[in-house]
């Protein structure tokens, strides 16, 4: 499961930060234009749209990342694609958070 938000900005890191999401260095740099929810990962929100010489690959790119969530969705991967909804992305992880302590 994926979730992301068309927009980043300290407000936003600030909100997520502040409902118990830990937050990766990579959601602060430049060209980071979007945010993903990854709760697989250690940090689970990640800055997307960036690209420089440590990523060859351009594999965070914002085209690239579109492409590979439609990906993830052909394959029936659970994808959530908030647009630009702060609130609905906010509360989306935090509740995803909870439920997943639950387990």
């Amino acid at each position: 499961m994926i979730a992301f938000l068309r927009k980043n900005n300290m407000e936003i890191r600030h909100r997520l930060a502040k409902v118990g999401m830990t937050l990766c260095k990579c959601s602060e740099f430049d060209g980071a234009e979007w945010l993903d929810y990854s709760p697989d990962c250690y940090f689970e929100i990640h800055g997307i749209g960036y690209v420089g010489d440590e990523f060859p690959n351009k594999m965070w790119n914002l085209e690239h990342f579109l492409k590979e969530m439609e990906d993830k969705k052909s394959k029936g991967e659970e994808v959530h694609d908030f647009g630009d909804d702060v609130d609905g992305f906010v509360e989306f992880c935090e509740k995803h958070k909870v439920e997943s302590k639950k387990e």
